[in-house]
């Protein structure tokens, strides 16, 4: 039996979690949620067509890969039309599509679009929070939790491709992808501690150039861990 050289199930998993997280962060009002869930269970779907399709039940899990991207894209469909302004459909809908994009690469058409789709997705999920920042002033510790959840997807997800490439889709590679994922966001966690700590006697918005420094920091942090 030939082996799936994808992402691993598990790493999709944490990593599509952290990225819901991110944009779970930025969300600010009830009216927000229904494009918010919607998104989320058409991932979910996805993820499960997926593993049925590992699992060598090929038609229903393409079916229900099929239902859940549909659901997704219903999902960012209402994201940019929900009431309450243009800057809260747009830094809504660009969070949701961050995930989106994401998931395309962590459930590849084709394998050589996995890394580039996960960067374009961390990157929209990073570019929802720096613009709900500059566009309504977000709150210190929920910018910071929505930047370390991005960032902890994008590690996931790094690795999720790396363990597909080496041992497989189906490589029980659970246990060794959740340690990391929890030592990622230990470490970003720590991280805003840290900065809320720096932050404590400032006011409870971010400036611009501030943000961007943040941001610069925590990316250099992330990539050291794959040295």
């Amino acid at each position: 039996m030939s082996v799936e050289r994808t992402p691993t199930l598990a790493g999709a998993g944490v990593a599509l979690g952290a990225a819901l997280g991110a944009v779970a962060a930025l969300v600010d009002a009830p009216r927000q949620l229904v494009p918010f869930a919607a998104v989320g269970v058409g991932l979910l779907v996805v993820g499960a067509g997926v593993a049925l399709q590992a699992n060598d039940r090929r038609i229903a899990g393409r079916v229900a890969a099929l239902v859940g991207f549909g659901v997704g894209l219903a999902g960012l469909g209402l994201a940019a039309s929900v009431p309450g302004g243009l800057f809260a459909q747009v830094v809504l809908a660009t969070g949701l599509l961050g995930a989106y994009a994401l998931s395309l690469g962590l459930y590849p058409v084709r394998r050589a679009w996995s890394r580039p789709l996960a960067v374009v997705g961390t990157a929209l999920l990073v570019g929802a929070a720096a613009l709900d920042s500059v566009l309504h002033g977000i709150p210190v510790p929920r910018l910071l939790a929505s930047v370390t959840a991005a960032l902890v997807a994008w590690d996931a997800a790094e690795r999720a491709i790396t363990l597909g490439e080496q041992v497989g889709r189906r490589a029980r590679t659970a246990t060794v992808e959740l340690l990391r994922g929890g030592a990622t966001a230990t470490v970003g966690a720590l991280a805003c501690v840290v900065s809320l700590a720096a932050f404590g006697a400032t006011p409870a918005v971010l400036p611009t150039a501030t943000l961007a420094l943040l941001l610069a920091v925590a990316l250099l942090a992330t990539t050291s861990l794959f040295a």
